[in-house]
């Protein structure tokens, strides 16, 4: 009798150690299933992001560059021209700003509540003073490099030769970028 209890333990034992590491492969399998469900989800969902972003994203630097070129070129902006750029900023903002990032919203709101803000009197003291004119090129320039980096545009320059890679925040980085990139291309 003793030598048939000493075998139902042995097999009662096995059972246990069976249905133990079944139950543990089935919970790592259901984590791992699990894992793969939000993977696969947060990369349509970035994905659709992205397209949204890249029909949506345009539709304001039609308004942002032509400025920018302006100054650049120190040809005359007009106070309708400014007046006109507010607008747009402030309806773009209203139909695409839930597209933005943290970044590019912060430097949105910040660009059209200062330029709607504006009166008449201030936006045309600003269209005859370059030094004004070139704190604004400066501020369309952030949004503009906002946005581009929402849409991964520098990131994917070359991802292998930058470590800690962030952003451009500035025209002169985004030289820096073309550089470094230039000079890999020809390795």
């Amino acid at each position: 009798m003793a030598e048939g209890v000493t075998a139902a333990l042995v097999a009662l034992a096995g059972v246990g150690l069976s249905v133990t590491a079944s139950i543990f492969v089935s919970i790592r399998q259901s984590r791992l299933e699990a894992r793969k469900l939000r993977s696969e989800y947060l990369h349509l969902y970035a994905g659709k992001l992205f397209d949204r972003r890249m029909v949506g994203y345009p539709l304001i630097l039609e308004s942002i560059v032509p400025i920018i070129q302006k100054v650049n070129l120190k040809q005359p902006i007009s106070v309708d021209e400014v007046e006109k750029l507010a607008d747009r900023l402030f309806d773009w903002n209203i139909q695409h700003s839930f597209l933005l990032s943290a970044r590019s919203e912060q430097v949105m709101h910040g660009l059209y509540i200062e330029l709607k803000s504006m009166t008449r009197e201030e936006i045309n003291t600003l269209v005859h003073n370059q030094d004004l004119l070139i704190q604004l090129k400066g501020k369309l320039i952030k949004f503009y490099l906002a946005l581009k980096g929402d849409l991964g545009i520098y990131a994917l320059v070359s991802p292998s030769i930058i470590t800690e890679f962030e952003a451009p925040a500035s025209m002169k980085d985004v030289t820096k970028l073309s550089e470094i990139s230039e000079k890999e291309q020809w390795k």
